[in-house]
Formats: structure tokens, sequence, C-alpha cells
């Protein structure tokens, strides 16, 4: 099942300390390091902070495919390079649509077959999110979780990512300038 969630969705985040944005993370994203440091040192927050989640990237759009800034491992970052090569995935398709999208059952998934039976297959993936980061209305690239575990994304991840997508867009706009 894939879930679409609208474009520029701000979804509230849950109530009690579950929903700040921790300190640690904005640290990372704030700090005075140059952005690649800061965009790996955030992604490599992610799993901890949100549950389920077991690997995180971020790409970017380019004329023809995606292009991997930065991933917390080599599966991460093959799960991404998949998509570009075989031009269908979750990253392409919230880039295309406008729209954050998630997979809560990656095995079972039936719009990207070919990228859905190497991910499964390859990598042992079991649901992706893939969130749609906005400079203003302007698409900038997407924020990815990967979670080995059907179903591993709840709703509530989905809240806390939002909240965390924020800065971490900041920090790839500065990433970009530096190319």
């Amino acid at each position: 099942m894939v879930t679409q969630l609208p474009s520029g969705t701000s979804l509230p985040p849950p109530t009690g300390t579950a929903g700040r944005v921790p300190r640690d993370y904005l640290d990372a994203v704030r700090a005075g390091r140059a952005p690649d440091e800061r965009l790996q040192q955030a992604l490599g927050l992610l799993p901890d902070l949100v549950a389920g989640c077991h690997l995180a990237s971020a790409t970017t759009p380019r004329l023809r495919g995606l292009t991997v800034h930065r991933a917390t491992d080599d599966a991460a970052r093959h799960a991404d390079e998949l998509q570009h090569r075989l031009e269908e995935g979750p990253c392409l398709q919230a880039l295309r649509t406008g729209h954050s999208v998630l997979a809560h059952d990656l095995p079972g998934e039936t719009r990207w077959p070919r990228w859905t039976a190497r991910a499964s297959a390859e990598l042992r993936l079991g649901a992706v999110l893939s969130v749609l980061l906005l400079a203003g209305r302007r698409s900038v690239g997407t924020l990815n979780l990967y979670s080995f575990d059907r179903g591993g994304l709840s709703d509530v991840d989905i809240a806390v990512l939002h909240a965390l997508a924020d800065p971490l867009t900041g920090v790839l706009v500065d990433v970009l300038r530096d190319r």
C-alpha cells in the first residue's frame, strides 16, 4: 500500500516529548561545520529519533534521476542508486508528483516492480518513506527513511519526521549552494 501525502503538508507533531525536535539534532543541522558534514550527522541521528527507521538518505533531483548526497550507510545509498538506475521508486515518485510517499509493505508494493523486487531481495527492506523537502514552494529533494520491517514506519513516525525535515531542508539547500 502506498500513501501519498499532499505537497507542503505540515503534519502536526505528536504530543509529548516525541513531538519536540531534540537539541542534538538541531545542533547537528545548525553547527558551523561544512554543510555535507552537517547533513551526514543529521541523517545519522534519524534512526535513533524515528522508531522503525534503520537507514536514511537525502537525494536531490537531476535532469534524469537522482543524486544521492548523503546516506547513513551503503545499503541506503544502494537503495537510492537503484532508483536512479531503474528510473522508478518512492524518491522519484515523490519528486515527480510533489507528494511525500509511504510504502508500508514494500515486498507487496506494485508501483515500482523492478525497484521493489531488488530492494526487498538484495537489501531486505520492508518499508520506505520518501518525504519531499520544500524550500518555499520549490522541491529541493527528498529525505528517505528505510525500515527492514514491514509496517516499520508508522503514522506517528511520519509526524516526527515532518518535524525533523524542516531544518534538514536548510542544510540540503546549503549543500547544493556549495556545489
